[in-house]
């Protein structure tokens, strides 16, 4: 090319221009392409953060200069662990609460040794049916317990008669049973004083115990598969009661035989002095086989010791579960319920 001829000169900057004009166009098509990938990856790294927040990104490997040591990888940050929540007791009741509350500051601490939280509520002279407001003033701002119990009834004795005060705590309590599900409720039984203010000592004696037994009380005695029940309604939160209006007793064991029920209900009658409404048993399956016994000498050995317990607990209805029904006592004024 001649650089003196101004034709070659033009066509060698055409030449040029246009090179840089197809230069041009790719650059703005890498860049075009560039910008869609990083708004791609904008949405791929938000979409991963709403999904899993606790994902980290990885960072890319550091690159060591050579002859230098290696930096060992950072442990990936774990978040902490959740604070334990421990269980929350309350303890409602009259001036025997907050007593026992300044008691126990003094001498073992509020928790009373527990591994929960426990608190007090208790109010001078509190009687019955300034129980539920209570309760519900004192819930303002605090979550429901998880255990309630209750002492409260003994103000009320000598200002109105024991039937109405039983119905008013059946009625109350069935209603914080309906209104707080999860919160396992407690009554405590009236404590027996000393000197009474406004009546007669023996009747109002008389009328507490009335009123602390006005509950059908049941025992349900038993081997491995009564402990199993007992044990299946305390790992699922349900009543120990089974929803009844009563209170039920557990004593089940694993291996028992019907040889041992006996020194267990009679340390049970050397230890109480009200005999219960209904006692539910549930034995003998373990004791068929057993050092020579045979389904003979069992029904022989349990009309013995039924017929023992009808002395040990005169007043009460007595269940057999699981035995064949030609189990009969002869001779007895008894009603007995054999079930198979």
């Amino acid at each position: 090319m001649d650089p003196a001829d101004p034709a070659h000169v033009r066509i060698a900057l055409e030449q040029q221009g246009a090179m840089l004009g197809r230069h041009q166009a790719h650059l703005d098509t890498v860049t075009q392409h560039l910008q869609t990938l990083s708004s791609c990856v904008a949405e791929l790294t938000s979409a991963l953060r709403t999904s899993a927040p606790g994902i980290v990104p990885q960072q890319p490997p550091v690159q060591t200069p050579p002859g230098s040591q290696p930096i060992p990888p950072r442990e990936p940050r774990l978040p902490p662990p959740e604070k334990y929540a421990a269980k929350t007791v309350w303890i409602v009741g009259d001036s025997y609460i907050w007593r026992g509350e300044e008691r126990a500051r003094e001498t073992m601490g509020t928790s009373l040794g527990l591994d929960a939280r426990v608190q007090w509520f208790g109010w001078g002279g509190l009687r019955w049916e300034r129980l539920l407001p209570f309760i519900h003033q004192s819930l303002r701002g605090r979550a429901a317990p998880d255990v309630l119990l209750i002492h409260c009834g003994g103000n009320d004795l000598s200002n109105m008669k024991s039937l109405y005060l039983v119905a008013d705590m059946k009625r109350d309590l069935q209603d914080l049973h309906r209104r707080f599900p999860g919160t396992k409720i407690l009554l405590s039984a009236i404590s027996q004083r000393r000197r009474w203010r406004t009546a007669n000592p023996g009747k109002i004696d008389k009328t507490r115990n009335m009123t602390d037994c006005s509950l059908l009380r049941i025992w349900i005695i038993g081997s491995s598969l009564i402990a199993r029940l007992q044990a299946h309604l305390g790992a699922f939160g349900l009543d120990q009661n089974l929803g009844l209006d009563c209170q039920i007793t557990w004593a089940g064991r694993g291996g028992r035989r019907w040889e041992y029920l006996m020194p267990l209900l009679r340390s049970k009658r050397a230890d109480i002095r009200d005999d219960p409404d209904v006692m539910v048993i549930h034995l003998g399956g373990n004791s068929i086989g057993t050092y020579g016994n045979t389904r003979i000498s069992l029904m022989r050995c349990m009309k013995a010791d039924i017929r023992e317990i009808d002395l040990l607990f005169p007043k009460t209805q007595i269940d057999v579960f699981g035995h064949p029904p030609s189990l009969e006592l002869a001779g007895s004024d008894r009603d007995y319920r054999i079930w198979p």
